[in-house]
């Protein structure tokens, strides 16, 4: 295929799919990633693309043609600056991470634009195009599932940082940000075994955190001698929340740990209908912290951090959308937070802390 067949080609598909990346032109026409970036630099040349980190995005209405191999994130005289950010729901929880991400963006200049999933799948990849047609020059992902890293997602035509997400090893490697809930799980065991307890339940409701809350069990059950022998559950729904409960105290458990604060505070609610009293018979710890504090009994919680995790992942975004493809990738993991109260150390022990 000569060269002008092959930019004919790229501007059809670009037209038809609204953007394109580097490496799969050139996995498609079976030509180097450099003669595709040779095209691309044309193509913008000519006003007929616009040349952005990885690959190219059409040009939106209004843009003046662009003079020059000028860099793919610098701000264009005039026009706010734009980035994407794709959450699988408008939660709580992923409120903060709003939040947070608005406000690092409005101390840089840069607009975001958030799209919600709704914890589907095919969606999380419909709202990422949308954000990238609505002009967005980075994207920030949480995908709707912890794993496997969705086949597009390294496909994008834009920087991407994954937020609260982690990424496997096996595929095209992604920046991300995102709390370190193993480290949070095993403060929350550290806090309880200091007051006693060794024998700890785990239940949890599966979320891309549940599995890695029991991975912090396994990290910190050997170091600080907990009784293995307990219930350690992770429950699609909590419909077999009253089974698990009777055995972890058949099972002699003295402390739960809970997430997320829904399951926290169902499980004091069944504990106190049983006529035990929260922390003298059962502690509870949750995981989460974004209620967790309006339980009946304020209930001790890891908090992760959302808002600091958001802002983290702005800067990111915004360092790799300066620098390009020269850039070592980073991996980060922030700490949670365990604020303690009534439900693992009393009132008077709580008022003072």
């Amino acid at each position: 295929m000569h060269a002008a067949q092959r930019q004919d080609a790229i501007l059809q598909l670009l037209r038809r799919y609204g953007s394109v990346r580097v490496t799969a032109l050139a996995e498609r026409f079976g030509v180097a990633q450099l003669t595709i970036r040779r095209d691309i630099a044309l193509l913008h040349e000519r006003g007929d693309l616009v040349r952005v980190h990885g690959g190219a995005v059409l040009p939106r209405p209004g843009d003046d043609a662009p003079a020059g191999a000028a860099e793919p994130a610098a701000p264009r005289p005039g026009k706010q600056r734009s980035i994407g950010m794709l959450v699988p729901a408008a939660t709580l929880y992923f409120h903060e991470l709003i939040q947070g991400a608005q406000k690092a963006a409005a101390a840089h200049h840069v607009r975001l634009v958030v799209g919600v999933s709704r914890h589907d799948q095919q969606e999380d990849q419909v709202q990422a195009e949308r954000l990238l047609a609505a002009g967005a020059e980075g994207l920030l992902l949480t995908p709707s599932a912890a794993a496997p890293v969705p086949a597009w997602a390294s496909t994008l035509p834009v920087p991407v940082v994954y937020v609260e997400r982690r990424q496997p090893v096996d595929v095209d490697l992604i920046e991300y940000v995102a709390s370190d809930h193993e480290l949070g799980a095993v403060q929350a065991l550290r806090h309880l075994a200091e007051l006693g307890h060794r024998k700890i339940a785990v239940i949890t409701q599966t979320t891309p955190t549940s599995a890695l809350i029991h991975r912090g069990y396994q990290m910190a059950a050997d170091a600080i001698g907990l009784d293995k022998d307990v219930p350690r559950v992770d429950m699609v729904n909590m419909d077999g929340l009253d089974d698990v409960l009777e055995q972890a105290l058949s099972a002699g458990v003295t402390a739960v740990l809970a997430h997320s604060d829904d399951v926290a505070i169902a499980v004091q609610q069944r504990l106190l209908s049983r006529g035990l009293a929260v922390p003298d018979d059962v502690a509870l710890v949750a995981y989460d912290d974004v209620f967790a504090a309006l339980a009946d009994i304020p209930i001790t919680a890891v908090s992760p951090p959302r808002r600091a995790i958001a802002q983290t992942g702005v800067e990111m975004l915004l360092r790799r959308m300066r620098a390009g493809d020269g850039l070592i990738k980073r991996h980060v993991r922030l700490m949670p937070t365990l604020r303690v109260r009534t439900s693992t150390v009393g009132e008077r022990a709580s008022s003072r802390s």
